[in-house]
């Protein structure tokens, strides 16, 4: 967790300006901030430190999030497979296989001796 005390505004201000837009650059964010890339190159090593693992937190706790759902989410595709809707069910069913064995790719290939289209399905990559 960042220590706020331990940052200029400028510098606080330019690391909420990354968490806040990931894909920016260094000199977006300093015109955005009205302030020069050269400035920000002079700053110590933890200010790219605080949002990097500021980041990893947000990973870490999206991951613990989703890990949380996931038997509730096993419970609703497992209830929906039940259901007289056969669109539904197959959905539900599709899904669940694809969670525990893989989607599948599908190589595609056509035989030009025999006008034959060539379709294989793999679930592991060991396959191909």
């Amino acid at each position: 967790m960042i220590d706020w005390k331990e940052f200029s505004l400028p510098q606080q201000r330019y690391i909420v300006y990354m968490l806040s837009n990931p894909d920016a650059l260094q000199k977006d964010a300093a015109k955005a901030l009205g302030i020069t890339t050269r400035a920000i190159e002079l700053w110590p090593p933890k200010v790219k430190e605080a949002i990097a693992q500021s980041f990893q937190e947000v990973v870490e706790n999206t991951k613990t999030l989703m890990e949380s759902k996931m038997y509730q989410a096993v419970m609703v595709l497992s209830k929906q497979m039940d259901s007289s809707d056969e669109r539904v069910a197959q959905a539900a069913a599709v899904k669940l296989l694809e969670w525990s064995m893989g989607k599948p790719s599908q190589v595609v290939g056509i035989d030009k001796n025999q006008n034959e289209m060539i379709v294989r399905v793999v679930y592991d990559d060991s396959d191909s």
